[in-house]
């Protein structure tokens, strides 16, 4: 058997254990997982439901030499076997009190020239940047080295702590947002100003700091963590070329979502109709305010009256006769508001046409006496 305190060699008796006094060991895996222990002195044996933790101290009751120089290690009260090393990965547990002891510059390996027979475990995921595990052949434990600084150590280097991200207010001042100009140095512009998804003259910049966008405006010199909002569309009328007013004030209601195509008393449909879009179909129907009828088909112009109407018993409209000729008065839909419309210049103004001023009654002259 080897003596106490060093691992067995190849040359190792197998399969006889030597019980010895209590002693203290630590779990101390590369990868830092937690492991659970063997029924029996196998790496591979069957695992039991007792699992210790990465850096875990725990007893040893007894000590068997395996293949390879591994040492199985008989847990305390029957808790099971673990072992000292695992071949292909690394050491898996050290007695206590070698652990922790912190060699002298002298007593590591260099990084330029390692101990003949050294050999690197692996770049492990779980190490920071730049370091590596090594095995020493000397004493068969592992140790930390960074080819980059040459530093080497028996501690496990531990991860810096991940940056701590920022709490971002929704009114950020001006100082805390990345100046404009110039940028921060890598500073990336994701997308131009004047696009389609920002407002004009903003762009989106990566800042590299924090890696997150803020929004910039180089005209007025803006920085926002938050997406500028364009600014809403401004609200143009639907101005409707043949819309006139009689036929939007209408007291009784038309079909919800409606839209009015083609007014009443026109030369084309009979007095009272309307043509009316529904918004279900897409078609046109006929609505008669007067009396409430509605119909698919196109209603026929009554025959012409016998007798011509006396302009004097069908006055015009108190609105209508005021505005100027050809101008008519239309309802905007959208805003309620009035707008003058004249079908015949396709003209349209929210403001109310002038009428145009009364011609000038000529000179008489007098007669000579």
């Amino acid at each position: 058997l080897a003596p106490l305190g060093a691992c067995p060699s190849a040359a190792s008796p197998l399969g006889l254990g030597l019980a010895v006094a209590p002693k203290r060991w630590r779990y101390t895996p590369i990868n830092g997982q937690p492991i659970p222990t063997r029924l029996s002195p196998e790496i591979e044996g069957p695992r039991s439901s007792i699992r210790l933790q990465a850096e875990e101290i725990f007893e040893v009751v007894e000590e068997k030499p395996g293949l390879g120089g591994v040492l199985f290690l008989k847990l305390k009260d029957g808790k099971g076997w673990l072992f000292d090393q695992k071949p292909g990965v690394g050491i898996m547990c050290v007695r206590e009190g070698d652990a922790k002891t912190t060699p002298s510059s002298s007593s590591l390996p260099s990084a330029g020239l390692r101990p003949l027979g050294s050999a690197t475990i692996a770049a492990q995921s779980s190490l920071p940047a730049g370091w590596e595990s090594v095995l020493d052949p000397g004493s068969g434990k592992t140790y930390y080295h960074n080819p980059t600084t040459n530093e080497s150590s028996w501690e496990r280097p531990v991860a810096p702590p991940a940056p701590a991200a920022p709490a971002i207010a929704k009114a950020n001042p001006l100082s805390s947002l990345p100046s404009s100009s110039p940028k921060p140095l890598g500073s990336a512009v994701l997308a131009v100003a004047t696009t389609s998804s920002l407002p004009a003259g903003w762009e989106s910049v990566l800042d590299p700091g924090s890696g997150k966008t803020y929004y910039h405006n180089p005209t007025t010199n803006e920085s926002s963590w938050e997406r500028p909002a364009p600014p809403p569309a401004p609200a143009a009328p639907a101005v409707a070329r043949a819309t006139p007013l009689s036929s939007l004030l209408s007291a009784r209601p038309k079909p919800l979502g409606s839209a009015v195509v083609a007014v009443a008393a026109t030369s084309s449909l009979p007095a009272g109709w309307d043509a009316v879009v529904d918004p279900g179909s897409g078609k046109t129907y006929y609505h008669n305010r007067t009396t409430n009828e509605s119909s698919w088909e196109r209603p026929a112009a009554p025959p012409a009256p016998a007798a011509p109407v006396v302009a004097k018993a069908n006055p015009l409209p108190a609105a209508a006769s005021s505005l100027p000729a050809g101008w008519a008065a239309v309802v905007d839909p959208s805003s309620g508001k009035t707008y003058y419309h004249n079908p015949t210049t396709n003209e349209s103004s929210w403001e109310r046409p002038a009428a145009p001023p009364a011609p000038a009654a000529p000179v008489v002259a007098k007669a000579a006496p």
